[in-house]
């Protein structure tokens, strides 16, 4: 059932690499932010690619980290679709994480899908990750 929001982190873009592949373009995106997850001030490290579908949708995955500043941490992985909003580079994702922890505050999510959803601004920089629990 999915569960009450988890997190919400607001940061930007801190880099693009765009790549040949023999299924076509894949751009990758790095992003910080800060924010919370699980009850944690957190800041959040991304790394996370997308490659253009037939319709005009897009298909990608995402590998991150979320630490706080008394060095609880977790790893990510996950994947997730997306589609441009016609503003711009304005674009919104949805998809699902899966975290991986020893640490007190995020070992509860190594058996939760965690939902996400983001948003990215007109700008392309801009975004807002939020998380909810789906066990």
């Amino acid at each position: 059932m999915l569960g009450e929001q988890l997190g919400e982190v607001r940061g930007v873009v801190s880099g693009f690499r765009v790549l040949t592949t023999p299924a076509g373009p894949r751009v990758e995106t790095n992003f910080e932010g800060k924010g919370t997850f699980a009850g944690q001030d957190v800041t959040e490290i991304v790394t996370y690619w997308a490659t253009p579908r037939m319709d005009g949708t897009f298909y990608g995955g995402a590998d991150g980290l979320v630490v706080t500043s008394e060095t609880q941490s977790a790893v990510y992985t996950g994947n997730g679709v997306g589609k441009m909003k016609g503003d711009n580079l304005a674009a919104q994702w949805r998809g699902a994480l899966y975290y991986s922890s020893f640490s007190p505050a995020f070992a509860p999510f190594n058996l939760t899908a965690v939902l996400f959803e983001f948003e990215i601004e007109p700008d392309g920089k801009s975004m807002v990750i939020k998380t909810w629990g789906w066990s």
